[in-house]
């Protein structure tokens, strides 16, 4: 939930090998209120699809 009352998502997207030191790019998305259900469903969509993924910072135990 934002400031103004909008349910928010941010997400990693996949970085590429070669910045692997650098904090990930990000991607936020920002929906209606009430609609927390549908970011979810777009979460779980990119993940799925390869373009957002969670990597934990260099030196940090997986």
């Amino acid at each position: 939930m934002n400031h103004g009352g909008h349910p928010a998502l941010a997400l990693p997207l996949t970085a590429p090998v070669a910045f692997p030191n650098e904090p990930p790019p990000s991607l936020q998305v920002i929906g209606r209120r009430g609609g927390e259900h549908l970011l979810l469903e777009i979460g779980l969509a990119l993940e799925q699809a390869g373009i957002v993924a969670f990597r934990p910072p260099a030196g940090a135990a997986a």
